[in-house]
């Protein structure tokens, strides 16, 4: 289960994820939230690997719950 800390930040194994509100950058002002996951490298370096928009905060952290894993090619 992820632990959501103050800043919606949240880390399972090698993955962060992260919640913003941000309805300027969303690509739909019906869904101002986002949720980012991240892989944390090893050596410090973080690889973009998934991004939603969403309805509400509690809609973001539910998808990040579910969120399977990266898609494998």
């Amino acid at each position: 289960m992820l632990q959501w800390d103050e800043h919606n930040r949240a880390v399972s194994g090698k993955h962060e994820f992260r919640v913003f509100y941000d309805p300027d950058s969303s690509r739909s002002q019906d869904r101002p939230w986002i949720m980012v996951i991240r892989e944390l490298g090893e050596d410090g370096v973080h690889a973009h690997i998934h991004h939603s928009t969403h309805f509400t905060e509690v809609d973001a952290k539910k998808a990040a719950k579910q969120w399977a894993g990266p898609r494998t090619p």
